[in-house]
């Protein structure tokens, strides 16, 4: 079915529809306002009864949406919190790598496979150098250790293993430090408390008072 255009909160979302044999309809919005709307197929279940009755819920995620912001932007992307104009170099002869000059990131490379290339391993980078320093840091207040961290694709910002192992999404540098920050502590934590329990959350709120706002902070980056 083609998508449909609909109108919440003064935004413009499209929306498509299909069925599934499943028991319950489910929503989806994702980050370019897309709204996915699975029904079940064997039930009287409409898509406009469900928009109608999920009205609400529907202006509270549009707008939460609209305060998102994207970790690469057209030319531009997220560096500790703040948007950076990135500069694409071909230079065969000359400096081949990544430089922090003020608002800028200069990529210089051969080709623009090599360049893509460069600024990834440059972000990679960044974040494992400060993931690494900050682990550190946090370990032993913690009085816990660590057996390795590593940086990866991943769809969220973090997860760790009872083993003590730690993965941390190979974006996160491009988030404001107190959020990489939060991040790091929240999954260290997670070695002794290996669940969401009270003693968790008050853990986290004796470290950040201000956890709560921190939180909904996060849920502003989309990893893209």
């Amino acid at each position: 079915m083609a998508d449909t255009e609909l109108e919440i909160g003064g935004k413009k979302l499209t929306y498509s529809i299909q069925y599934k044999r499943i028991r319950h309809a489910y929503l989806r919005i994702t980050p370019d306002m897309h709204l996915k709307i699975t029904l079940p197929q064997h039930r009287r279940i409409t898509a406009e009864g469900i928009l109608k009755d999920k009205f609400r819920w529907l202006e509270k995620k549009v707008k939460e949406l609209s305060c998102v912001r994207k970790l690469f932007n057209n030319d531009k992307m997220l560096y500790q919190g703040e948007y950076l104009k990135v500069e694409f170099r071909l230079a065969e002869n000359e400096f081949s790598g990544v430089k922090l000059d003020k608002k800028r990131v200069i990529v210089s490379g051969n080709s623009e496979q090599q360049t893509d290339k460069l600024l990834v391993d440059f972000i990679t980078a960044q974040t494992c150098s400060y993931v690494q320093e900050k682990a550190k840091e946090f370990a032993p207040q913690l009085g816990i250790s660590f057996k390795d961290i590593k940086t990866k694709q991943i769809k969220s910002w973090g997860y760790c293993t009872r083993d003590g192992r730690l993965s941390f999404n190979w974006r996160l540098i491009c988030l404001p430090v107190g959020l990489i920050d939060f991040i790091v502590y929240h999954e260290l934590l997670h070695l002794r408390h290996f669940n969401h329990s009270k003693r968790f959350k008050d853990a986290m709120v004796k470290q950040f008072e201000n956890y709560k706002e921190l939180q909904t902070a996060l849920k502003t980056f989309v990893v893209n």
